[in-house]
This record gives C-alpha cells, sequence and structure tokens, in this order.
C-alpha cells in the first residue's frame, strides 16, 4: 500500500469516528410520563334538616258548623321528585310522604278531656309531600269533645339514588286546644220534671252534656209578680252514662212563677244559661 492509501484510509476512519459521535451526541432522549391518577367524585346526599308547623292556634271553640283549619308543614330538605326516578335532574332520587312508624300517619291524640271516650279532631292531608310549605288540614265537627289534643304529623324522607334505598323520618307536634260552645252546651242541656202540686217540692232535673261534669248548677225563681229572679237552691252536675246530670228540689213552687238555670263554666267549656221556663198548669 502506497502513502497516499495510507493516508486515505486514516482520514475515512477518522470521519467515520466524528460522524459516529456525532451521531450519538444528538440523539433525542426518551421521555418518561407517568398518566395522572383517575378521581372518583363521591355521590351527593340527600339532606332532611328540619320539620317544622304553623298556621295553627293555640286554642279553638266549636261551632254549630264544624269548621277546617288549615295549616302548614315546612320541610327542609333536598328538594323532591315527582316519582321514583329523578325528575329534577339533581342527580338523587328523593320522596317525601306523611308516613313514619309510630304514629304511622298524621294524626291526633287526647291530652286532656273530661270526657270519658272523647270525640277527636281529624286531620286530612296528601299521600305525597314537598321540601318547602305543605298545606293540612285540621277538621273539628261539633261533636268533637272539649279538651286538649295534640297533633303529630310524621314525615318520611325516601332516598333511591343507590341501594339499599336510605329513609329518613322526623315528627313535628302541635298542642291545641277545643272548647265547648254556650250555644251548642244550651242546646245539649234539658230539664225534666214529674208534675207536682202548688206549693209543694218539685224534683227538677237538668241534664247537661258530659263535658260540663262537676259544674255547678244554680236554679233562679221569679215569683209571681215579682220584678227579679232569685237564686233558689244548686247542685254540682256527675256523670251518669254519657251525660251529667243533677237534681234540684224546688219548693214552693207556683203557677205563674219562672225559672231558668245558670251552668258555672267547667273546664274547657264556658258557662251558660238555659231559657227562661214558666211553671204551668198540667
Amino acid at each position: 500500500m502506497n502513502i497516499f492509501t495510507r493516508r486515505a484510509t486514516t482520514a475515512v476512519a477518522a470521519l467515520a469516528l466524528t460522524l459516529s459521535g456525532a451521531f450519538v451526541a444528538v440523539a433525542p432522549a426518551q421521555a418518561t410520563t407517568t398518566p395522572p391518577a383517575e378521581t372518583t367524585t363521591p355521590l351527593a346526599q340527600a339532606t332532611f334538616t328540619s320539620l317544622t308547623i304553623s298556621g295553627l292556634k293555640s286554642k279553638y271553640a266549636l261551632s254549630a258548623k264544624g269548621k277546617e283549619y288549615k295549616f302548614v308543614v315546612n320541610v327542609t330538605g333536598t328538594e323532591a321528585d315527582t316519582s321514583y326516578t329523578d325528575t329534577n335532574g339533581d342527580g338523587l332520587k328523593v320522596r317525601y310522604t306523611p308516613y313514619g312508624d309510630s304514629p304511622s300517619y298524621p294524626s291526633v291524640t287526647v291530652v286532656k278531656s273530661l270526657v270519658k271516650n272523647p270525640y277527636k279532631p281529624s286531620i286530612s292531608y296528601p299521600y305525597t309531600l314537598a321540601a318547602g310549605k305543605n298545606v293540612l288540614v285540621l277538621k273539628v265537627s261539633k261533636y268533637v269533645s272539649p279538651g286538649v289534643y295534640k297533633i303529630t304529623v310524621p314525615v318520611k324522607q325516601t332516598d333511591s339514588t343507590t341501594l339499599p334505598f336510605v329513609y329518613t323520618v322526623k315528627y313535628v307536634t302541635k298542642k291545641v286546644t277545643i272548647n265547648a260552645s254556650p250555644k251548642l252546651s244550651t242546646k245539649a242541656t234539658s230539664l225534666s220534671a214529674p208534675s207536682w202540686k202548688a206549693g209543694k217540692t218539685a224534683k227538677l232535673t237538668i241534664t247537661a252534656p258530659e263535658y260540663q261534669r262537676g259544674a255547678l248548677v244554680t236554679l233562679y225563681v221569679k215569683k209571681k209578680g215579682a220584678k227579679k229572679y232569685v237564686k233558689h237552691t244548686s247542685g254540682k252536675l256527675k256523670v251518669k252514662f254519657t251525660r251529667s246530670k243533677v237534681l234540684l228540689k224546688g219548693k214552693n213552687l207556683r203557677v205563674g212563677d219562672k225559672i231558668y238555670f245558670k251552668i258555672a263554666k267547667a273546664k274547657y267549656a264556658p258557662a251558660y244559661k238555659t231559657k227562661v221556663v214558666p211553671i204551668k198548669k198540667v
């Protein structure tokens, strides 16, 4: 090999080394990336924070035709759906109903009454409720027994978003006093008396509603030709079966005299008086 050939070979080798080095130097680095961790958004939960009642007075009086009183049960919680699906698009399936465990539906219980087996008011209510104001009705007929009653309204929230369903029950109560009506009491009071001879003692029996038990009954008499009524005798009503009765003895009652009775107040029953009764010859 001549000198030219050796030099050329050396030059080519050097060039190859240079190119090789350049190739290694500029090769791009392989970047290693870690994928972001997956995050799971927790499902929202239904809320049921409070239950209140409003619109009812603490006292009512009986009336001849009976009355109905509207009141409001306010539910504070997640908005309700109109069916068992998510109709409002909030991601939850929530319904409210007026039912519970004890009592299982809106009801009225007796707190106090002078009647042994009192006739209670009743409640009218819708089958489903909503978050916010719900209107119910307290019904008080003329036959309701005077006394104190407790109104209890249960509300159940059913969250059927996931299985198992989640049930939350709350209760709200209100005490109401029902007083007798003097007009109704007067109509329900009667007088009976067997015939007697003028000047002799008359046996007068007053029969009043059971709720008047313990009330004092006073007989007032205005003699024929007199200007004023005078207190004659008195006695207390006692219960016999489902009525209150008292026997009063009127002495020296004669034709032309006039009488009436005053019935004093009892618990939950105002005082009243009967109509005037003239003594007539039978």
